[in-house]
């Protein structure tokens, strides 16, 4: 079931709803949507593109898929739904990439660093 829902400020609740989490972009930097996604546990299918695979670890923290194949995707997409079980351990794997390497504290520290050497 697909929903287009415009405009949202309750995307942690819409989040929870889901059953898999899909980014079929065919451009992105590191999306805020996909960590969002990764942090509360949700499977992940994402088009292996500029940052992405940064966050998604094949087979390790979601499911990466060739841009602009919509058979690759969907195949990922049954896969998670034949196997809960590797749905869930790598939702699991996501969060705790996420929460390891891409927390705020520890993004806001990195910048803050790399400004100190740049200003020295």
């Amino acid at each position: 079931k697909v929903s287009i829902l415009g405009f949202r400020d309750d995307v942690p609740q819409l989040l929870k709803m889901l059953d898999i989490f899909v980014l079929s972009s065919c451009w992105e930097g590191l999306g805020r949507s996909l960590t969002e996604a990764m942090y509360l546990r949700r499977p992940v299918v994402a088009t292996k593109v500029e940052g992405v695979p940064e966050l998604v670890v094949n087979n390790k923290t979601g499911i990466l898929v060739p841009p602009k194949d919509e058979q690759s995707i969907s195949l990922a997409i049954i896969e998670f739904l034949k196997n809960p079980k590797k749905a869930k351990q790598l939702g699991e794997n996501a969060r705790k990439k996420v929460s390891e390497n891409f927390s705020a504290d520890k993004m806001v520290g990195e910048i803050d660093e790399l400004y100190r050497k740049l200003t020295q």
